[in-house]
Formats: structure tokens, sequence, C-alpha cells
């Protein structure tokens, strides 16, 4: 039985996660252009989750993390890290809408590949929306009624993943910056190696 999880602490939790970095980034600054700042460390932040989430999904799926902690332990964890991430990736989108440096109206932000800056890059952040989306989707109404569909569902986190990568190495108005270029390439080396394992797992136990 999973733990069930207190909803009000999990959100509580995810915006003092993100008003901090978004501290972080902007206590140096002489001004507060706040829906740019704001939007650039959501972006951040939800990158980092994404790779939380992709990597205790594996770890789930493989068992190893359940040499540290308990199966009910892992998926809430895995759970929490889910609820972080969609609160900073809605957060990194709709911020945007009040930025008056990119000028990106609302139907650039959610119809892809029509922006007139960098369409191919924002359309790409804009297909893998729709991706976690579903995938999202599918943990709330098909785990338990349809297992195959949630599954099949739940693959499309590995493209989403691509695409984000893709989108914050293209655009990210840090990736010039050793630290994010640290974060960006150990996290794509660790899913790529973590993935690998997965599938020789699967594979074994087949």
């Amino acid at each position: 039985m999973l733990n069930k999880i207190n909803y009000k602490k999990a959100f509580m939790i995810s915006f003092l996660i993100i008003l901090g970095f978004v501290v972080l980034l902007t206590m140096r600054l002489n001004d507060w252009p706040w829906p740019w700042y704001f939007s650039r460390s959501a972006g951040i932040v939800a990158y980092v989750f994404l790779f939380l989430i992709m990597m205790s999904g594996i770890m789930i799926k493989t068992k190893t993390i359940y040499d540290f902690i308990s199966p009910s332990s892992a998926w809430t964890i895995h759970q929490y890290i889910g609820i972080t991430l969609t609160i900073a990736i809605f957060a990194h989108v709709f911020s945007l809408i009040f930025d008056g440096f990119l000028n990106v109206s609302i139907k650039e932000l959610f119809i892809p590949f029509i922006s007139d800056f960098e369409p191919v890059f924002i359309g790409l952040g804009v297909v893998a929306l729709y991706l976690f989306v579903a995938v999202m989707a599918s943990s709330l109404f098909y785990k338990i009624k349809t297992p195959k569909l949630w599954r099949l569902l739940h693959y499309l986190a590995y493209p989403t993943f691509i695409m984000i990568f893709i989108h914050g190495v293209a655009i990210g108005s840090d990736t010039a910056t050793p630290w994010m270029q640290v974060i960006y390439w150990s996290t794509a080396s660790m899913i790529l190696a973590s993935t690998g394992y997965r599938i020789f797992h699967n594979w074994r136990q087949a």
C-alpha cells in the first residue's frame, strides 16, 4: 500500500524550494525583472526534478532503490518529486506570460514551433510539456484500471527528457556557465547509463 500524500504539505515544500532558488539567483541583481528570472529559475528547478523523477522511476523499476529505502517510501518520494516538478514546469511556462523581455504570447507558449524567438527549441519545450502532461495524467487515471496503458504512457518520459535537455542546452540563459554545463552533461550521462542498465535488467528478467 502506497503512503498517502499530504498534498498541502507537498505544495508548500515545492513552493519554498522554487522561491528559494529564485531568491538565490536574483539576490545580487540591482533590478527585479521578476518574470524573466522567475521563469529562468523555475526552468532549472524543473530540469533537475525531471532528472530526479527519471532516476527514481528507473531505480524503482529495477528495484535498486529498495536496498536503501522501503517500496512505500520510494513511491512516496517519487510522487513528491512529481508534484514539485509539476509546479516548477507550470511556473516556468506561465511566468513568461508576464515577461517583457522575450514578449512570448500565450499562443506561442502552447502551440509548438510558431514562436518568433527560436521556434524549434521553444517548440520542443512545448511538445515536451504535452508529453509530460500525458505522463502525469497516466499516473492519476490509468495506473490501477489500465496498467498497460499507464506503462506505455510512462515511456514518454524518455523523449520528454531528451526534448527538455535540448531545449535547455540550446536556449537556456545559464547554459554557458560552468555549473550549468556540469548539471546538464552529468545528468544526461546518468540518465543514459541508467536507461542502459534498465534495458539490461529487463532483458535479464525476461
